[in-house]
């Protein structure tokens, strides 16, 4: 029996997710010079040819391994911010609940973390997507700032500047997932150091460990 339009269509969707997937990883160890698209194949378990019906140029592969990841945290972003605000609940437990997702997603994609330090680590070399990575750096403390600010101006936040905050959240997040290597994303230590997290944003009262 032949395959429906729509089978096909998912077939296609994860085979591309395959080779993304690899590609990051190998990225991420590798480099973009020292990886070559022989390489992707072999990792994703798919002919060599099969790369092209997908991507037209190692560049391209590449682009796509540092942006689409991207775009994906940031449809999440879109969707906690909206959760949160239809919540009910105060700042500091919307803030939690944040940090308890975030850092979540963070612990499961350590290939990428890293893909990202190499690529911000030369600015000279992929200028265009370095200006990437510092907007959507930008657009998420951005979006975190009058979460902040309410809980400051409600007394459970200290009065800091919130751009601050932000930033060394961010900082805190991207260090968590280069530093802790050995402990897979369900094990007990993410959610003590989503507690840590949260501290971040100068609690007035109890901010205990996410447990």
């Amino acid at each position: 029996m032949p395959e429906s339009p729509n089978r096909k269509t998912s077939i296609k969707v994860e085979r591309r997710k395959q080779i993304l997937e690899a590609a990051i990883s190998l990225f991420a160890r590798s480099g973009l010079s020292r990886t070559g698209l022989s390489d992707v194949a072999r990792a994703a378990g798919i002919a060599h040819g099969t790369v092209f019906l997908y991507f037209s140029s190692k560049d391209e592969l590449f682009r796509a391994a540092v942006l689409e990841p991207l775009a994906d945290f940031e449809h999440l972003m879109s969707a906690d911010s909206e959760r949160e605000q239809g919540s009910g609940e105060d700042p500091l437990q919307r803030i939690r609940a944040l940090v308890e997702r975030h850092v979540a997603i963070f612990a499961g994609r350590t290939d990428y973390l890293r893909l990202i330090q190499y690529v911000a680590g030369q600015p000279e070399r992929f200028p265009d997507l370095v200006a990437a990575l510092d907007a959507f750096t930008k657009r998420f403390c951005s979006q975190l700032a009058p979460l902040i600010k309410e809980g400051q101006e409600s007394g459970l936040l200290a009065p800091e500047d919130p751009k601050i905050i932000g930033l060394s959240y961010f900082s805190y997040l991207n260090g968590l997932g280069l530093t802790i290597l050995g402990d897979p994303p369900d094990s007990p230590i993410w959610a003590k150091l989503a507690g840590q997290a949260v501290r971040l944003f100068g609690p007035v009262v109890s901010a205990a460990p996410l447990v």
